[in-house]
């Protein structure tokens, strides 16, 4: 008899074990690299509030990339007021008058973390670190995988993050303002 308890009681843990594994969203293998949209705006100013990004007199053009920098030839610039290149988007704000940077959010499948580094300068380099949380039927592609960006920071510091409980609504903030000193980086939500 107690042979045959323990037996049950064996058999419902793994029932229970498999029906809810079957029902959380399991996390994509493939660390198949992909790129996330995001819609925020890093404004970088001196400590004067001069805008850095103006495509008439910028001091410096960010560039995203992962691993090793890998110099490139950037394209020419020209009189519009939207400049994209290889490691970014650079675009006037009418609304504040200055300039902003986007760059796409990279990542690999199944992997939750990732470091993107930000070249500013030869000597300065800042850093956005990602979490990412993957669930099952709300992307694109075969796998139908999308990857919500948990967090986002920009040198440690918070800036950003999504939920995938869509009954919890997150307020985003989309303005970004980067003041840069040197190598010393204050970031702000106000400008």
């Amino acid at each position: 008899m107690k042979t045959l308890n323990i037996f049950i009681a064996f058999f419902c843990l793994t029932i229970i074990s498999c029906s809810s594994s079957d029902n959380e969203e399991q996390d994509p293998e493939t660390a198949e690299p992909f790129v996330r949209e995001n819609q925020l705006q890093f404004y970088f100013s001196s400590p004067a509030n001069a805008d850095l990004l103006n495509l008439n007199n910028n001091i410096i053009v960010p560039i995203a990339y992962e691993g090793k920098y890998n110099p490139s030839t950037l394209p020419p610039k020209n009189n519009s007021k939207k400049y994209v290149y290889q490691g970014g988007t650079i675009e006037y704000d009418a609304a504040i008058d200055k300039y902003y940077w986007n760059t796409g959010i990279t990542g690999k499948k199944g992997i939750k973390k990732n470091t993107i580094f930000v070249r500013i300068t030869e000597t300065d380099t800042d850093t956005l670190d990602v979490n990412f949380k993957f669930t099952k039927g709300e992307g694109s592609g075969a796998d139908k995988f999308y990857a919500y960006i948990e967090k986002l920071y920009y040198n440690d510091i918070l800036i950003h993050e999504e939920n995938s409980n869509k009954k919890i609504q997150i307020d985003p903030v989309k303005r970004i303002f980067i003041q840069k000193n040197g190598k010393k980086t204050l970031i702000s939500f106000m400008n």
